[in-house]
């Protein structure tokens, strides 16, 4: 296998990692999940985050990616929280 179809094959699976972070951690920031799975979602993003932040050379526009969807994460569970104790 050459350098570049060994690249192209990191940069294939940190995107699918990214999509599935993403995605996770949404379906965990979901007011109507049920707890467990808003638990194993946080799991999941968490773990497939991690592999792609230690695949990933360039993790500066993914760190970036990842903190506009825990800011999004994080706003969700509040308004969340806040709406059921009112």
């Amino acid at each position: 296998m050459t350098a570049t179809k060994a690249a192209a094959r990191r940069r294939i699976a940190v995107t699918a990692l990214a999509v599935v972070t993403t995605l996770a951690a949404l379906v965990a920031g979901a007011a109507t999940t049920m707890p467990a799975l808003q638990v194993t979602a946080l799991g999941v993003a968490m773990g497939a985050g991690t592999v792609s932040l230690v695949l990933a050379q360039k993790r500066g526009g993914l760190l970036g990616w990842y903190a506009i969807t825990a800011a999004v994460l994080v706003y969700r569970l509040t308004m969340h929280l806040l709406g059921s104790s009112a």
